[in-house]
């Protein structure tokens, strides 16, 4: 057996750059992994299954399914697999959960079914699944042009204590894009000054240039963003922002303690609260 944690990711900065003829939006982002993770576990069996601790997304309309399928079909393997998935990343929530378990099953079975794929190619089928999967295969830091998908690693996130801060709901990406198609939404700043800074011990540098274009329509299709946000910038928060297609927020603190005081002052507006700090890996593999 194989078991893997799955980390999932904030995006410090998201700018959408066009549309594509097949719908897809084009964007630019920073991609950063973060501590909180989904525990998943991979076992031989004569058939492929997806068992998950959340049973909605047990079977094939799970990703890691749809994952597992894809990697078996295109390297041509006949045996099966038995995935069970813990999650601790709540769901449809910008954090990127489900792209987490999907890279971490194509890792995990690449080795469960002694394939021995470089992470190259399993990049290659990531990307034919789900736009944010090549990035949670390795994680860490990295800009991400495209969908999302063609990425450079940059200068990580290394200052700081973070506080993910979820209210109640779920919200699909593709709503969200859908409702930014249709509002009129200032362009994002340029992101390379941030990508330069985020090497450097400035947390107040970094926080001046985090940036997402969909924050103000994840606000307004979810109402306790705002509250969220207005709580933790009270609290100490130096940056407060929605995390990719949200509702989650991420608040950036410059200690622990600031940290464990904006935690506490946002969690009666969550279902969801944890402070995390940022990691340099998006799965970690080990022998069960």
């Amino acid at each position: 057996m194989i078991s893997a944690k799955a980390y999932a990711k904030i995006n410090l900065y998201l700018a959408v750059v066009g549309v594509r003829p097949d719908g897809y939006h084009e964007i630019e982002t920073v991609f950063q992994s973060v501590d909180v993770a989904d525990d998943l576990l991979f076992e031989l069996s004569p058939k492929l299954d997806v068992v998950c601790s959340v049973p909605e997304l047990s079977g094939p309309r799970n990703v890691a399914f749809v994952a597992a399928e894809r990697l078996r079909e295109e390297e041509g393997v006949t045996a099966g697999a038995v995935v069970r998935i813990n999650k601790r990343i709540p769901v449809a929530a910008g954090l990127a959960g489900g792209s987490a378990d999907a890279a971490a099953t194509l890792l995990g079975l690449n080795r469960l079914w002694g394939l021995d794929l470089p992470v190259a190619r399993l990049a290659q089928i990531a990307a034919r699944i789900g736009a944010d999967i090549p990035f949670c295969l390795t994680g860490g830091t990295s800009f991400g042009t495209g969908t999302g998908a063609e990425l450079v690693e940059t200068g990580g996130l290394s200052c700081c204590w973070l506080v993910l801060a979820k209210p109640p709901g779920r919200l699909l990406a593709s709503d969200v894009y859908s409702a930014f198609d249709s509002s009129p939404v200032q362009p994002a700043r340029p992101g390379a000054a941030l990508r330069a800074v985020l090497d450097v011990d400035d947390t107040g540098r970094i926080c001046a240039l985090i940036e997402n274009v969909l924050d103000p329509i994840v606000t307004r299709l979810v109402p306790e963003v705002e509250a969220v946000k207005e709580v933790a910038r009270k609290a100490g928060a130096c940056c407060a922002l929605v995390s990719g297609s949200g509702p989650t927020v991420f608040c950036i603190a410059t200690s622990r303690d600031e940290a464990e005081g904006i935690s506490k002052s946002v969690s009666e507006l969550c279902d969801f609260v944890r402070v995390v700090r940022p990691v340099d890996r998006g799965v970690v593999l080990s022998e069960a």
